[in-house]
């Protein structure tokens, strides 16, 4: 992000949401160049958008945070949403609201090394967008977001750090 008054001082636009009116995610803050960052998968941010139990305690901890991501966390949230309409566990007004939702979380979609995303899903015997979320929070040494409980478990036997929920 470019600077803003000084080399040690930047302007972020937090990812806060406005779901049915209500305001949960929406506003710019001063932060140290030294910023704190988490690394998110869909779980987190699909528990967001649908106004899971966890939003408010996934708010609170992500307040004054970058959230980070691998570039494929838009397709898995359409993947998900796809799936909830096929088996008619969410109508499609109510899609279309948790993809505006969506749209107005900051995230910073970072590339990922693909061999070793493949490598993680291999020895850990999980899917590829998993490793890949995995492999996002190693290889920019941030905390992970995660609802995902095996994949949490695999992120700590990796000596990742956990935010936990």
């Amino acid at each position: 992000m470019a600077s803003f008054l000084t080399s040690r001082v930047r302007r972020v636009r937090l990812g806060r949401l406005e779901m049915h009116g209500e305001l949960l995610y929406n506003c710019t803050i001063m932060m140290a160049e030294v910023g704190v960052e988490f690394t998110v998968d869909a779980s987190a941010v699909l528990a967001v958008i649908l106004n899971e139990p966890s939003k408010a305690r996934l708010l609170e901890v992500t307040q004054g945070v970058e959230l980070v991501t691998a570039p494929t966390l838009p397709w898995e949230v359409g993947n998900a949403l796809s799936a909830l309409l096929k088996r008619a566990q969410l109508g499609l007004d109510q899609a279309r609201g948790a993809l505006e939702s969506f749209e107005r979380i900051a995230l910073r979609l970072v590339e990922v090394d693909l061999l070793a995303a493949v490598e993680l899903a291999q020895k850990h015997r999980m899917y590829a967008h998993d490793a890949y979320v995995l492999e996002c929070a190693r290889r920019h040494r941030t905390p992970l977001l995660s609802l995902d409980g095996p994949q949490r478990e695999v992120g700590r036997r990796m000596g990742l750090e956990i935010v936990e929920v």
